[in-house]
């Protein structure tokens, strides 16, 4: 029997099905009443679920397994589906088999791969292009970069979702570029190339996306600098000076303290490479919120921490497009002729 997958999920389905527990936050109500809220994920996405009263027995199942098996009912909340659920039970999932309920980038990773090559063909800076050669010649950053998510939720939060997010950064830095001159082109591609790069050892997603222990040890920006250092010292005479700008990209490209930068952008670069990091973040964050199963009445997404609030999902030309409609059908109207579209003949065709 096919599973059926977090997409297909639907208001008023019962529910009895296995899912990868992507997050799990405990608490009590007022009453002082045990609850989880959870995440629940396969490779189709993922969708909030909240289980009430829950025993003690199922709480030691919910922390020692990555894998449930759900039963439940599906229920709109604040104008999103959620599981409401009614018991768990922990399921085995073969590590070959793992990988089916993690979420992957629906774009054709060896096509994006190529055209990021492509893109980073336009560095010219000969310090530079030689570093971006030594870059790719590593099979390890090569195949980190193509498989890596970029976070664990927030933002392109699946395997390629790294790749994704660093070529459209490049596409971004292309346009700017040509739009404003004065910035160096081959720095703003190679601060793109390598401003997210420590995010291929940052994360574990063998069996679900999460925290590696050097990620929470030590974070991505930090791993960063230890690769472009590896790699700057594969190109000869790659010089200090260029290699410290390109450590600057990486410690500041978060932009203030309160997200992680340990600098703020001192360069013209930087300070893009800042900007096109951070729009690209949030409108794919915006396009994941708006895409999650909703309620099919609601023109709202459940709350979002990233944007501290409620986005809006609903068509601003819905009502324009009724009023098309009916002027159409006033403009083809019978007319004393009897026939459709006016006297001549006229109308759709």
């Amino acid at each position: 029997m096919a599973r059926t997958s977090v997409s297909e999920l639907t208001d008023g389905q019962r529910v009895e099905e296995l899912f990868l527990v992507r997050d799990s936050q405990f608490g009590n109500t007022k009453k002082g009443q045990p609850y989880a809220r959870l995440r629940l994920g396969d490779a189709s996405g993922t969708i909030n679920a909240i289980f009430w009263d829950i025993p003690g027995a199922s709480a030691d199942t919910l922390r020692q397994n990555k894998f449930l098996t759900v039963r439940g009912s599906v229920r709109t909340y604040q104008g999103s589906l959620q599981v409401n659920i009614d018991s768990i039970k922990a399921a085995v999932v073969p590590p070959e088999k793992q990988g089916d309920f993690l979420p992957t980038s629906d774009v054709d990773i060896d096509a994006l791969f190529a055209r990021f090559e492509e893109i980073m063909s336009e560095v010219s800076n000969p310090h530079l292009a030689g570093f971006v050669k030594a870059f790719f010649a590593d099979e390890k950053l090569s195949a980190g970069l193509r498989t890596a998510p970029a976070a664990v939720r927030m933002h392109h939060a699946c395997i390629g979702g790294l790749l994704e997010h660093t070529a459209s950064m490049a596409e971004a830095a292309l346009a700017l570029s040509g739009h404003y001159e004065f910035l160096d082109r081959s720095l703003l591609l190679v601060g793109v190339l390598i401003h997210d790069i420590g995010k291929i050892e940052e994360f574990d997603y063998d069996g679900g996306i999460s925290y590696s222990d050097p990620g929470r040890l030590v974070g991505h920006i930090v791993i960063g600098i230890g690769i472009i250092e590896r790699v700057a010292a594969a190109v000869e005479g790659f010089p200090k000076a260029l290699l410290d700008v390109l450590k600057h990209y990486i410690l500041s490209h978060h932009g203030v303290p309160e997200f992680g930068a340990i600098r703020s952008p001192m360069t013209a670069e930087a300070l893009t490479l800042h900007y096109i990091d951070n729009l690209d973040a949030k409108l794919s964050a915006y396009q994941h919120a708006i895409d999650e199963p909703a309620a099919a009445d609601s023109n709202w997404t459940a709350y979002q921490k990233m944007f501290e609030g409620y986005l809006y999902r609903g068509d601003p030309f819905a009502e324009v497009a009724g009023q098309d409609e009916v002027s159409g059908q006033d403009e083809g109207a019978q007319d004393d002729t009897g026939v459709r579209g006016g006297s001549d003949g006229g109308g759709l065709f």
